[in-house]
């Protein structure tokens, strides 16, 4: 009889309560974001050649080998290259649904409702063309006409610095999520030079990196050390303990001061090939040397081309009319009915829909509103339009159904496909990202299975290193007994 069982009881209790203890560590944290399930990976002991009974070799107890992590690799690549798409289109989701806001079609105070009104003044001022009512109706509808195109242009503007300021912050974003990326690198280096596994560490950083796979698109490459190296647009993003910064730098030559994502050492452009980001920019506009482009510059061009087309379109028309004004002495002064900038150099002019107002003449005096085409002659030799003839603003209302305003489409039909067009690209954006969640969330499901924590395999994992450990405790008493009996009873007979 010899210490060898006991020495096998020790190793058995230490290793089942070892494993009973990374089960507890699962079960913590079953619900924290990012954790992977571990699972203490047992292995026999190397054996020894027994002497004793001469059977040759005899098993000498359990160890645990390693705490391994339960982590499927692939799932990994598959979830955050979707997860990368999915960012994408949540930021164009998200800049259209703020569009279809500022838009608000159909409704009655969106742009359309508010051009048929200033359309239905301009047919009643034909059938009433002396009535001072319906002249201070055409004005006060061409007055909200002009600040509908106001309200919206500064709303789209506005818009875009949003979606500009949250570029700025998401690309800080992204500098603190490399930086944390290789401070775990280096925490995960010392750790693994002592021949140690760093698995909580590697939660941490899978986590960051499915939240910088969010915002930009990344190429991931795990190096034998247990470094993680990332690319992004084709350089260095975290290089081993290393972190090259970005940061988000204003274009000097965009009027708009919109910022543009550089890396820090040399400001040269990162090239962005998806994420919430490339979303961002896309919906904001970029400046190419000229004008910008993008989702939300497209509407301001659109709002300003049907602005400029009712100006002067409308003023065309007026300027061929006459008013009930005289005070011109006789010739009489043909006025427009909406400020063009030519007209007002002394204004600032940054687009038509911002610029679109109505003529300070016109709407200082209801008398200067053209409404007629017949000319009628005073005795003190003033001329003003014809009282009763209405027909130059019947002329006006006319416009509306004019195919030809917008190109081959009227002002109405131009606005309508506009609206149109949003909503599909909206409704385009809300199917795409629907999808994405979904599949998103399928491959999420498929890594938690082997990644998630199951609190019944736990609890029957608890159960069996539970009962391990009582059955270890118990070959120790077995054997103590043993010893007891070889120690204190044998050779009682000679004492």
């Amino acid at each position: 009889m010899s210490f060898f069982g006991l020495e096998i009881g020790r190793k058995a209790v230490i290793t089942q309560q070892a494993a009973l203890n990374v089960t507890g560590h699962n079960i913590a944290n079953a619900n924290t974001p990012g954790f992977t399930r571990q699972e203490a990976v047992l292995v026999a002991t190397p054996p020894v050649n027994d002497l004793t009974t001469g059977i040759g070799q005899m098993g000498t107890g359990v160890t645990i080998e390693q705490i391994r992590r339960l982590r499927d690799n692939f799932a990994d690549a598959q979830y955050r290259k979707e997860n990368t798409t999915a960012g994408y289109w949540a930021s164009k989701q998200e800049a259209l649904d703020k569009v279809e806001l500022i838009i608000n079609e159909p409704s009655d105070s969106g742009l359309r409702s508010v051009m048929d009104q200033f359309w239905v003044s301009l047919q009643k001022l034909s059938e009433s063309p002396e009535s001072r009512a319906a002249r201070s109706t055409v004005i006060q509808s061409a007055i909200a006409l002009a600040e509908t195109f106001h309200h919206m242009d500064k709303q789209y503007q506005e818009l875009q610095e949003d979606l500009n300021q949250s570029v700025e912050v998401q690309v800080r974003e992204v500098n603190s999520l490399a930086t944390q990326i290789a401070d775990l690198n280096q925490q995960i280096l010392n750790i693994k030079v002592s021949g140690q596994e760093p698995n909580d560490l590697y939660d941490q950083r899978d986590y960051l990196i499915d939240q910088l796979t969010r915002l930009v698109d990344v190429q991931i490459r795990v190096e034998q050390s247990g470094l993680v190296n990332i690319y992004l647009g084709g350089r260095v993003l975290v290089h081993d303990v290393q972190a090259y910064g970005v940061i988000a730098k204003r274009d000097e030559s965009d009027p708009r001061g919109f910022y543009n994502m550089v890396w820090a050492v040399d400001e040269q452009p990162v090239d962005l090939r998806g994420g919430s980001i490339k979303g961002l920019i896309e919906a904001r506009g970029t400046w190419d040397g000229t004008k910008h482009t993008g989702m939300v510059p497209d509407l301001r061009q659109k709002l300003d081309a049907l602005a400029e087309a009712i100006t002067k379109k409308m003023n065309e028309v007026h300027e061929q009319g006459y008013g009930l004004d005289t005070s011109t002495g006789g010739v009489y002064e043909h006025v427009k009915l909406f400020k063009e900038p030519a007209d007002f150099p002394g204004d600032t002019f940054v687009s038509w829909a911002s610029f679109i107002d109505l003529n300070p003449a016109v709407r200082d005096n209801l008398d200067k509103l053209a409404a007629a085409t017949q000319v009628e002659t005073l005795p003190d030799g003033n001329v003003r339009g014809q009282p009763g003839d209405g027909s130059n603003a019947l002329a006006l209302a006319a416009l509306k159904h004019d195919v030809t305003m917008m190109g081959n489409a009227s002002f109405d039909d131009y606005w309508r496909s506009a609206v149109a067009q949003i909503g599909v690209d909206a409704q385009e954006a809300r199917r795409m990202c629907k999808n994405q969640e979904v599949l998103l969330q399928q491959l999420d499901n498929k890594r938690q299975q082997t990644a998630g924590v199951s609190i019944d395999e736990e609890m029957t994992n608890m159960i069996r290193f539970q009962h391990a450990y009582g059955a270890a405790a118990r070959l120790i008493t077995a054997v103590d007994e043993m010893l007891e009996i070889l120690i204190s009873r044998l050779g009682v007979v000679g004492r």
